[in-house]
């Protein structure tokens, strides 16, 4: 069962996992956004501060989610998440999404430190050794971070049905 009590330091951000009371207005406002919309797959679904605050206590809940928000040290400004899930504690690896949600930290290294940070709280904890992920082919500047903080490709769909690549990170 993951730990619901942490909270992970840098140097600019704290982690820390997502309440139902950090579903807001701007929360929600970025799950509207063209930009986020093509890229994240539970947008769709999150369309109204309600669908927001059921699918926060849904991964709150689960015992192989590790979802957590992002914030500004300086001003607890929720700027984004990172959502571990499924953790698979066996096999060590885990899956991950990202959302940058505030458009004013996007291009700012962000991803990189709360990455890392996150992954060592899980290595650390867990002895999660592997993270994969799924980015779309389109999503440069996506992939450009996720190689930055050492993801390497994994997989290229083979069929002009699939613009997604597997990302992984290992230790």
């Amino acid at each position: 069962m993951i730990s619901r009590d942490i909270t992970i330091q840098t140097s600019r951000f704290f982690l820390r996992p997502l309440t139902v009371s950090d579903a807001t207005e701007k929360y929600l406002g970025w799950m509207k956004e063209d930009s986020v919309a093509k890229y994240i797959a539970a947008a769709s679904d999150t369309q109204s501060l309600a669908s927001l605050e059921a699918y926060i206590l849904e991964k709150s809940t689960k015992d192989d989610c590790l979802f957590l928000g992002v914030f500004d040290r300086i001003n607890a400004e929720h700027i984004g998440n990172i959502k571990y899930e499924p953790i698979c504690f066996n096999h060590k690896e885990a899956v991950m999404g990202v959302l940058l949600g505030d458009s004013n930290w996007r291009g700012k290294n962000v991803f990189n430190e709360i990455f890392l940070a996150s992954q060592q709280w899980l290595l650390d904890t867990y002895s999660i050794q592997v993270i994969m992920l799924g980015v779309d082919r389109s999503n440069a500047a996506a992939i450009r971070a996720y190689e930055k903080a050492g993801f390497s490709i994994d997989f290229v769909a083979d069929n002009d049905d699939s613009s997604a690549l597997k990302m992984v990170f290992t230790i």
